[in-house]
């Protein structure tokens, strides 16, 4: 990353945006199924998967909103040209894709292939016309494929090959022209034809005859799927670029073979039989795209070295650029010696140094680590390496990682000479030549994008060459034209002819000064800049701040920012294509982090202001820090000044502030204990045009296993506010960030003929490379918002219980009002209950008798597990462990197992309440606590064990919402799954005894009605309590009602404690009793009774306000003794805690 911007920013989405073709959407809170004019409805399917179905209402695009959480999506009647990859992107639990009569024309390559899920397409009655082999690239899941009604002529005959799991193909009612890429394809059908049923497959050109009465398909070099070809074939190596080729048989395919093993990637390729690629390839949907842990791939293909780098889109190559400088050699530069000890560093440097790397995720072939050229200062070796790695690893983790590795070696590390400095650089730059047909021999150098190099073709003649992304090396200019050093004319012509004059000046403290000045005078023509004189200022300004004396110099600071203020005029084309062509915008915001992190607080704090930008950086300390404010009293539209932008370091803010950002007094106690944060460097922009040039250029993410990405439409709202501390991450606080944006902006709504700036949402810049950057609103929120006025904003982190049963990932998602909301009541409701759990516990381990029986016994231990995942919850979901990532794993896997115990204990209570009310005979179970034991901690000890034992403890950590829990695919598995079966149960439980309790209920006859009516009801509501039922709101959080059961949840199982303390304490009277007995010992002989209290016979003694169910044991008397003829005596002697008030 070579940038993270915290730029706080008010932002609005643009009514008049262009469109973008599809979307997918995270949140479930804000997609199509809650937007009534969608025209779409949201249902849940049988499988309980979303069911997501829309019609178009004359839409040129799909919706943008689509949910990700969605398994099927049917589209219909929309307009649409394209399938592109964004449309669908983020879709990862999609099995089904329905798109019908939306007059699709075409399929962009790989456009399908990341939907790993996906099992059904159904592109029937569109106006499709070509099928290729990267359509539905290695859709390893895909079973079928309807294409029927379209228009379908050209299919190439191995369109369908990597399909493996492929059962059905319609192509009914398409004009298939039988040529011979489709007897190729016939013959695919062939080998396929016990597995895949093709569904009216027919010849336009041959009267419509179906595809496999065609015997003539004219005159075809490979009439076969299987022809003669070359693959690269190598093993076991590190790199693709170690493949030799390889011929193959007819009847053989290329194949490559991808494992990740210790931490490095190892290849194998060569050729195959057609058995051997089907069998191997199934297993990737298993083996191949989980996300951590060992890797193994297998991909098949048919053409001429098909089989190279890019096949089966899971690697990538990272390329770094490493200079090593060490202690200078004795030898003459070049000399034999000095050679010998250049190639003995290039040897130590593949065989040993970069060999023994295993931090990284990549690897790294000696053939792909080369020397591109050696010299001063000092003795250096610039080395050239690529590195292998997966398409999920990032590459600044890879870049971090080799680093760290680089900079820890020892002094010499087999080196010819101790090691002295140690730099890494991607790959984003031009390669160094040799410089050809020129008197004076010497090497163009390495040259990062977007600046010039320079050598000397003669003794006098200097000529410069261009390094640029998009064409690498410009061609090497004439050695014609004089172009000396350093030059005093500065009359330009032109104002590229004047920069290019500037630009070929050597840059020194003696010459910064008069350079800066110059500098901010040719650009004040900024307007009529091209993207070639954006690019030369952004590199002067480079050049100016690689000296230090810059930082000290104050009037080469002000021409600095006055020459970045007058960027900021530029065409916003040009600014664009500056950034697309010269990273010029991504590097004109590292010159302006530079400045504000490098100059000079000696002489106090820096203030520089101009019409468009205004740097700042102040200086503080943990121990002197007040807060700081940084404020703009002007309109946001108008220019900045010293009088309008003000900075005040004691906390308040200014009166008549239009918008400011303010960094709390509590900010300083809240970094790591380990930083030492010595300034606070702030910067304003008047408009977000540089952000713009970003955005507008954002290219696919090398590190990103989708190649597209889809750039959020937003536009600023307000003037841009930036604050830092500098290598200071600033995140997760307690005490949220303030900031006040006025608005300027303000959009017409077509419908009501009114302004206003809609969708306020509060965000920041981030910049994560060349061409790369978007708004984010992670972690922040809006506090107040009045349309056409200001907007305020708080970033902040907030948590709450419901997202322990998060089933829908929608916690993340919901509203800041309700977060909060739900938060407090979860520390509230846990509070509350481990309260209840502990007054619970103490009365029962207080009174032998009380927990003398199984029932009591269970309940102790549900009181247990219960009041340890409250207690878990009220102490370890909080800021320490959240930003530590060990004790946050422990503190989710302690939350799961005690989570688990809870539930299995609900499975027991529920099994005990099963023999003791439902079965008659064979009710006694031997070591029946001991087996409870075993299922009630047991269980959920070898889960939590199994899920810290697969994927290296990864399965936990900090999730959305911020939460240390599982993971969303364990969750499933290792909660879920097993939280849904014992509520199954239970729930089948809770019928059958709920139907014993009404029909025992309708005999006993010595009840009034109302008092069978309320032992009925509380006899109902304690069985759902001890069977933890109340967790079904969690399944049902999902659409629109989320919040509600969200709330519901939260509120009946934080408090499942308190629960249990009234109906299992307060309202049970052999608790009562026992109470009675301690407080007031005077009250021996009532106190003797209640000591044998267990039986039916105190039935008649309970006082109806307690007697709670008093009334099911000797219903179920009744029942027993009529259809079994069974002692109730002797059933309520063995399952003694079912008569009086225990259920």
């Amino acid at each position: 990353m070579n940038h993270l911007v915290t730029l706080c920013v008010l932002w609005m989405t643009m009514l008049w945006n262009p469109p973008v073709q599809g979307g997918i959407s995270s949140s479930l809170t804000n997609t199509v199924c809650q937007r009534r004019d969608s025209g779409c409805t949201c249902t849940t399917d049988i499988s309980g998967g979303l069911s997501v179905t829309c019609t178009s209402r004359g839409y040129l695009e799909f919706p943008l909103d689509l949910p990700s959480q969605a398994s099927t999506i049917t589209l219909s009647d929309y307009h649409i040209y394209n399938i592109t990859r964004s449309d669908f992107l983020g879709a990862t639990n999609l099995k089904e894709l329905h798109i019908m009569n939306c007059k699709i024309q075409m399929i962009s390559t790989f456009a399908l292939d990341h939907l790993r899920q996906l099992q059904t397409i159904n592109l029937q009655r569109n106006k499709l016309s070509f099928v290729g082999k990267n359509t539905f690239y290695h859709m390893v899941q895909l079973k079928k494929i309807d294409l029927s009604m379209n228009n379908i002529s050209y299919i190439e005959g191995d369109a369908f090959y990597s399909l493996h799991n492929l059962l059905e193909l319609n192509l009914s009612g398409n004009p298939l022209q039988c040529n011979c890429e489709m007897q190729r394809f016939k013959d695919w059908s062939y080998i396929r034809r016990q597995q895949v049923a093709l569904l009216d497959a027919r010849c336009a050109n041959k009267n419509n005859l179906s595809l496999f009465d065609v015997k003539d398909f004219g005159s075809c070099k490979y009439p076969s799927l299987f022809r003669n070809h070359t693959c690269y074939q190598c093993s076991g190596t590190l790199s693709h670029n170690d493949c030799e080729e390889q011929f193959c048989s007819a009847n053989e395919a290329c194949f490559s073979q991808i494992d990740f093993v210790n931490n490095k990637v190892f290849i194998n390729k060569g050729c195959t039989v057609d058995r051997d690629c089907a069998h191997r390839e199934k297993q990737n949907v298993n083996t191949c795209y989980n996300s951590a842990g060992s890797r193994n791939c297998y991909f098949c293909c048919l053409d001429n070295k098909c089989n190279g780098k890019s096949l089966g889109r899971r690697t990538k190559e990272v390329h770094f650029y490493i200079p090593i400088t060490m202690s200078e050699l004795s030898y003459p530069y070049q000399s034999q010696f000095y050679n010998d000890s250049v190639l003995g560093s290039l040897a130590n440097m593949q065989h040993h140094v970069l060999a023994n790397f295993y931090e990284g995720n990549c690897s790294f072939s000696a053939n792909d680590v080369t020397v591109q050229h050696a010299g001063p200062p000092e003795f250096t070796i610039y080395f050239k390496a690529i590195c292998t790695t997966f398409k999920e690893y990032k590459r600044t983790d890879i870049k971090y990682a080799l680093e760290k590795y680089l900079k820890n070696l020892s002094t010499n590390a087999g080196f010819r000479s101790p090691i002295l400095k140690v730099d890494i650089y991607y790959r984003d730059f031009c390669e160094a030549e040799d410089t050809t047909n020129y008197p004076r021999q010497g090497v163009w150098p390495a040259t990062k994008y977007g600046e010039v190099a320079q050598v000397y073709c003669t003794d006098n003649i200097l000529v410069r060459r261009m390094c640029s992304e998009s064409e690498g090396w410009a061609p090497p200019p004439l050695c014609t034209v004089t172009q000396p050093q350093t030059t005093t004319t500065l009359a330009p012509t032109t104002t590229t002819a004047s920069l290019e004059e500037l630009s070929t000046r050597t840059v020194d403290d003696n010459s910064a000064d008069e350079i800066a000045e110059q500098l901010y005078i040719q650009t004040e023509k900024a307007p009529e800049f091209t993207d070639i004189d954006i690019n030369m200022t952004v590199s002067l300004l480079e050049k100016l701040e690689n000296l230090q004396s810059t930082f000290s110099a104050d009037n080469r600071e002000k021409n600095i920012v006055g020459v970045m203020s007058h960027i900021m005029n530029v065409q916003e084309t040009e600014f664009s294509q500056a950034e697309k062509k010269f990273q010029s915008a991504s590097r004109l915001l590292g010159s302006i982090q530079k400045l504000s992190t490098s100059t000079s607080l000696t002489n106090g704090d820096f203030k520089q202001v101009e019409p468009n930008i205004g740097i700042m950086a102040a200086s503080t300390s943990k121990t002197n820090y007040n807060g700081i404010v940084l404020a703009s009293l002007a309109h946001p539209s108008s220019e900045l000044d010293e009088t309008n932008l003000v900075l005040t370091k004691d906390g308040t803010i200014p009166a008549r502030s239009a918008s400011w950002i303010h960094l709390p007094r509590q900010l300083m106690s809240e970094l790591p204990s380990s930083s030492s944060p010595s300034r606070v460097t702030l910067a304003a922009f008047k408009n977000d045009k540089m952000f713009r040039a970003i955005r507008s250029t954002s290219k696919p993410d090398p590190d990103d296993d989708d190649d597209d990405e889809i750039i959020l439409r937003s536009e600023s709202n307000s003037v841009i506010l930036s604050a830092q501390i500098p290598n200071v991450k600033v995140d997760n606080l307690d005490t949220p960030i303030e900031m006040r944006f006025q608005q300027n902006i303000k959009v017409k709504n077509e419908i009501t003929d009114s302004s206003t700036a809609e969708n306020a949402t509060c965000g920041y810049f981030i910049e994560v490379g060349p061409n790369k950057g978007h708004w984010s609103s992670e972690g922040c929120k809006v506090k107040v918002h009045k349309p056409g006025e200001y907007t305020e904003c708080h970033c902040d982190h907030l948590t709450n219980f419901a997202l322990l049963m998060d089933v829908y990932s929608v916690g993340g998602d919901i509203s800041e009002a309700n977060k909060m909301a739900l938060t407090y009541l979860s520390y509230l409701g846990c509070g509350i209950s481990l309260i209840g759990l502990v007054l619970t516990l103490i009365t029962y381990f207080m009174f032998r008798k009380l927990r003398s029986h199984n029932p009591a016994k269970i309940l102790i231990n549900l009181c247990i597990a219960i009041a340890a995942t409250d207690l878990i919850f009220l102490a370890g979901q909080q800021e320490y462990t959240l930003k530590n990532e060990i004790g946050c794993k422990i503190v989710a896997a302690s939350l799961h197992f005690f989570l688990l115990s809870a539930m299995c204990w609900m499975l027991v209570e529920a099994y005990y309440m099963y023999i003791a009310l439902i079965r008659v005979f064979n009710s006694h179970i031997s070591l029946f606590i001991l087996k409870s034991v075993a299922v009630g901690w047991g269980i959920p000890l070898i889960i939590v064990a199994i899920t810290l034992g697969v994927n290296t403890t990864n399965n936990y950590g900090n999730q959305k919402g911020g939460i240390c829990w599982l993971n969303p695919i364990p969750f499933y598995a290792a909660f879920l799954a097993p939280v849904a079966i014992i509520m199954i149960i239970n729930f089948i439980v809770f019928a059958m005894v709920l139907r014993q309790l009404l029909g025992a209920a309708t005999k006993n006859l010595n009840k009034t009605d109302s008092t069978k009516t309320s032992s009925r009801l509380r006899g109902a509501v304690t069985l759902v309590i001890m069977l933890g039922l109340t967790w079904v709101f969690a399944i049902l959080a999902i659409d629109g009602g989320a919040p509600v059961f969200q709330y519901l949840f939260t509120i009946f199982n934080s408090l499942q404690g308190l629960f249990i303390f009234v109906f299992h304490c307060l309202l049970k009277t052999d608790a009562q009793k026992a109470w009675k007995r301690a407080c007031c010992a005077g009250d021996k002989d009532k106190d003797t009774k209640t000591s044998k209290g267990y039986s039916s016979n105190e039935q008649e003694n309970m006082s109806k306000s307690t007697a709670s169910f008093s009334d099911i044991n000797t219903d179920i008397k009744h029942r027993e003794k009529s259809a079994n003829g069974v002692s109730s005596k002797s059933r309520a002697k063995d399952f003694p805690s079912y008569s009086g008030s225990s259920i």
